[in-house]
């Protein structure tokens, strides 16, 4: 079904979606102190900002620069900038457990240390008009590299192959419309090994995306642990059924994504209960031609309590510059 963002967690448990993600210390401005202890290029304590509030937990942390701890710049390719989601904020469903402080922090800390590497392939063309991103799930290489997901062919559990969204620049800012085909991103534990959980959207769009720092950035990181001040916005949408028969299980978190959407982080059995009875019923009809959303406090499009068959997922996100090394899928 298109327009359903679903969370697909095959084997350990889900997601750790979004958090107060840091990297303290980085600049927020592009060269200015943002931390007792930092400094940034060309300072006397050396020519990279000292990002990462915990430098054992992030892969070579020397190499994090600028504002938004980017890994590499895109100054050399302004038509072309590729990045990695460095930090994601649920905004909606709005009252969801999984827009809790918990699941933010837990989400954010696997995006420091690189084990939730979601990448972006920006081709702009030059100025203002049409754009096409390719994105998707990506592994970091051991030189500090990236590389798009080659599905089965590198052996992964699923075909995590991206996807390419279409919309327009203008100035540094990018909108897209909403694709029809599946984007599945999977995260993994500490050893890189188990998989955790896959977050599954189809209709992803996002919005208002301004890149910044020779389009190296979108966002910036603050002086404060896992916390950036985001500069775009990833929509789609979670369909109820496929998120009933998925776990999440991290930490303390045992449940069903279906039940941390509607209301619980320790009841796996949440979403056995009416539906009418959802602490976050959900909001949005999916059908075969895509999703469509009640507009606030109405029932316009389908009733939260029986008709509504998925979740409106809207998540705020900062970006860094990456070297993505390889091609998409086929």
């Amino acid at each position: 079904m298109q327009g359903t963002f679903s969370m697909k967690i095959n084997r350990v448990g889900w997601l750790a979606l979004v958090g107060l993600m840091g990297l303290s210390g980085c600049d927020d401005g592009g060269g200015t102190d943002a931390g007792p202890n930092d400094s940034g290029p060309g300072t006397d304590a050396g020519d990279f900002n000292p990002c990462p509030s915990d430098p054992a937990a992030v892969p070579a942390p020397e190499e994090l620069m600028g504002a938004c701890c980017w890994r590499s710049s895109n100054e050399s390719q302004l038509d072309t900038p590729e990045l990695r989601i460095a930090y994601l904020e649920v905004t909606a469903p709005v009252g969801s457990p999984l827009a809790s402080m918990t699941v933010r922090r837990l989400l954010n800390e696997s995006m420091q240390e690189e084990r939730f590497n979601w990448l972006f392939r920006i081709n702009t063309g030059g100025g203002d008009g049409p754009v096409s991103i390719t994105t998707g799930y990506g592994r970091r290489a051991a030189d500090g590299t990236y590389q798009f997901s080659q599905g089965m062919a590198s052996s992964d559990p699923d075909a995590w192959c991206p996807v390419e969204l279409t919309g327009s620049i203008a100035g540094e800012t990018i909108n897209t419309t909403p694709v029809a085909q599946a984007i599945t991103v999977p995260l993994f534990d500490e050893t890189g090994t188990m998989l955790q959980v896959e977050l599954q959207l189809l209709n992803l769009s996002i919005e208002n995306s301004t890149l910044s720092e020779m389009r190296s950035c979108i966002g910036s990181k603050t002086g404060r642990p896992y916390t950036y001040n985001p500069a775009a916005t990833l929509v789609g949408y979670v369909d109820v059924l496929t998120a009933r028969d998925q776990n999440l299980m991290v930490g303390t978190i045992n449940t069903s994504v279906c039940a941390a959407l509607a209301g619980s982080l320790d009841n796996p059995m949440y979403c056995d209960q009416d539906q009418s009875t959802w602490m976050v019923p959900p909001d949005s009809l999916c059908d075969a031609s895509g999703c469509t959303t009640n507009a606030e406090g109405m029932t316009d499009v389908c009733d939260p309590t029986s008709s509504c068959n998925a979740w409106r997922f809207v998540a705020d996100f900062a970006a860094a510059g990456v070297d993505i090394s390889n091609d998409a899928c086929n």
